[in-house]
């Protein structure tokens, strides 16, 4: 029931930035942005669906204030990307993320565990669907063999659950471009609760943009080898692209030039988190253009789709 709360929260905040910038009190409006930008990134440090809540509050508060940036005062604009740089500096790393979503985890491996000892084993269906009834299947053929070998099917599942939250906690550690380098781990292909734990197991792989498919030693990313656009990635890169185009829009409301090149801007707020380097960044007098080169990990020159998404990521202007 808190999800309800927070998302209720993170609309008010919302238009609360609309209310104020629709006033004409841009200065208002960004420090509500602000305030919801910390409010969302904070809540990366809680589970998989507490991230991905917060990354949404984060996406649509930024997508408020945006239309209403060419109404600021250049010094509204540096104190909005000053906020901004505050509250990514102070978001969750992904130890703790990774660390709260496998307790979820063991928390599934409970569930199962406490069906399959209370014979409530057609529940699980109920929650999980016809995909899980293989799993379900062996459970019923387990009830009749050796003790032991019930152990070890218990704990073979959770192990399986520490594997899955250190290796993702090892992808988010790295830029988008290095993720392939980082191995999954390997676990037999036909093991027995492999159902359950791709639909238990699975839940961080979105916001890294890794496969969402059953965990094995094929590896866990696409069959091509390219990378998926995460939400993590892409709100972070984002906000980060904010924050520098207000930066770059408040200097050319004072001097009437972009910078020259992005080594001007802090090394924070320049880095594309999809290849560790930092953003595609052109200026030409009072223009300028700055993005990420995206899940491609190549520059298509900022081409991008009506979502801002690929080839290239950029702000949604």
């Amino acid at each position: 029931f808190y999800h309800r709360g927070w998302t209720l929260l993170g609309k008010a905040l919302v238009w609360r930035i609309q209310d104020a910038a629709g006033a004409g009190d841009t200065a208002k409006a960004a420090e509500w942005t602000v305030v919801a930008t910390r409010f969302g990134l904070d809540l990366c440090g809680g589970g998989a669906m507490d991230a991905t809540l917060g990354l949404t509050i984060v996406d649509e508060a930024r997508r408020a204030m945006l239309p209403f940036v060419p109404r600021m005062q250049a010094s509204e604009m540096e104190t909005l990307a000053q906020g901004l740089r505050q509250a990514l500096a102070r978001m969750p790393g992904p130890q703790r993320l990774a660390a709260n979503e496998q307790k979820s985890m063991f928390a599934g491996v409970q569930a199962v565990q406490n069906a399959f000892r209370d014979n409530r084993l057609e529940q699980l269906e109920e929650w999980m669907g016809t995909p899980a009834r293989p799993a379900i299947q062996h459970l019923k053929e387990l009830r009749s063999k050796d003790p032991d070998l019930r152990v070890r099917y218990f704990r073979g599942f959770a192990r399986e659950a520490v594997e899955e939250a250190r290796w993702i906690e090892r992808v988010a550690s790295v830029p988008g471009r290095k993720r392939r380098d980082v191995p999954p781990p390997s676990f037999e292909k036909e093991r027995p609760w492999r159902r359950f734990a791709s639909a238990l197991f699975t839940t961080l792989r979105p916001l890294y943009g890794v496969h969402g498919g059953l965990l094995s030693a094929e590896g866990g990313f696409l069959e091509d080898g390219r990378l998926r656009l995460g939400l993590m990635d892409a709100t972070i890169a984002r906000t980060r692209l904010f924050a520098l185009h207000l930066l770059f829009t408040a200097e050319v409301r004072r001097t009437g030039a972009a910078p020259r090149t992005l080594g001007e801007a802090p090394a924070d707020l320049a880095t594309d988190p999809f290849t560790g380097e930092r953003f595609v960044y052109r200026a030409d007098g009072p223009d300028f253009v700055v993005y990420s080169v995206g899940a491609d990990l190549r520059d298509d020159g900022g081409q991008t789709d009506e979502t801002a998404r690929e080839p290239d990521l950029r702000l949604e202007l």
